[in-house]
């Protein structure tokens, strides 16, 4: 199944980069891989024999469904980019970016790794065609994606008007925003504290007066029976 991919995993420039997708056009893979990475348990580790395979292509791999940390951003697999290769998204570099759920279900069929490796030999082959597509819509890198929503794999394109942010850009934003929100959260505790601190005075100051008013009347209620007296 081909669908066009809306991931934003990598957060790519969160400052600039503006995101367009675009299908990338269906391949019938007749390869006839028999790779070594089925061998292994582990997702990342297949992932990592998996990119050694394609050395002149740059991979990222995201975690769709539960990359989303509980800081709220979301960097990839296990909350990192995964990043292998250079220059990921620069234009005359081909990128890719694969969900855990292509590796996981790679790992498990035969058949369904054929599919995927299909997919990035394609990717591979093809991209002068896509790189020209991307420049004439005016945007300056792309990087192709892979994911699997329950239907087979859909592929798409990821597209900006600058890099992308690296691993390390991201955190550092973050922790910048992070640092900003706590000095506003500090800010905004101290203002509550003080309209509290106010609005109790306010309080204090009206049961004053009424209990000063309610002094006074008893005094001179006291005062005219006195004279009455």
């Amino acid at each position: 199944m081909e669908i066009v991919s809306t991931t934003s995993s990598y957060i790519s420039n969160l400052s600039a980069t503006y995101k367009k997708t675009y299908n990338t056009g269906k391949v019938d893979s007749q390869l006839n891989i028999s790779s070594n990475e089925s061998m292994t348990k582990d997702p990342l580790a297949y992932y990592k024999q998996l990119c050694s395979k394609y050395p002149n292509i740059s991979f990222r791999l995201d975690d769709y469904f539960n990359g989303t940390n509980a800081k709220g951003y979301n960097l990839g697999y296990k909350n990192s980019m995964n990043q292998v290769g250079e220059n990921f998204g620069e234009m005359g570099q081909c990128s890719i970016e694969i969900d855990i759920s292509v590796i996981e279900k790679m790992m498990q069929d035969p058949k369904y790794e054929q599919q995927a490796n299909g997919w990035i030999q394609a990717f591979e082959q093809n991209y002068a065609g896509h790189a020209a597509d991307v420049a004439s819509s005016g945007c300056s890198n792309f990087c192709f994606t892979m994911h699997d929503f329950g239907d087979g794999i859909q592929t798409g394109r990821t597209c900006g008007f600058g890099p992308f942010s690296t691993e390390e850009e991201v955190r550092e934003m973050w922790a910048d925003e992070e640092y900003k929100n706590k000095v506003s959260n500090y800010i905004e505790q101290k203002k509550s504290a003080l309209t509290d601190a106010y609005l109790k005075m306010l309080e204090e100051s009206r049961l004053k007066q009424i209990l000063l008013s309610k002094s006074r009347y008893y005094t001179s209620s006291n005062q005219e029976k006195w004279h009455q007296s």
